[in-house]
């Protein structure tokens, strides 16, 4: 899923460029172990989506994407990522 993302939502803009070496994914608990913050870190489906544990595992200015078949699970997630400081660049979208 979150190749489909990555190629549709993404693919061809000069964010794609960025998808390289700096993309991590989560690790136990949603935190990347033994890694530098990343500039990207996808999350798809049940995968854990905290907001406290993608700030911390993303440098600053970073994105977290995230990708589900639920519509709800996607939808709610915007205004938890808003009350704990991020900006949503890109609403939530279908692919």
């Amino acid at each position: 899923m979150v190749d489909l993302v990555r190629e549709r939502a993404f693919g061809g803009s000069a964010e794609s460029d960025l998808f390289g070496p700096g993309v991590c994914g989560p690790g136990p608990a949603g935190v990347a172990v033994d890694q530098p913050p990343c500039d990207v870190l996808f999350a798809a489906g049940s995968e854990p989506r905290d907001p406290d544990d993608a700030f911390r595992a993303l440098r600053w200015g970073g994105q977290f994407v995230y990708a589900s078949r639920d519509r709800s699970a996607v939808a709610a997630l915007p205004e938890q990522f808003v009350r704990r400081g991020f900006e949503i660049e890109r609403p939530p979208a279908f692919v």
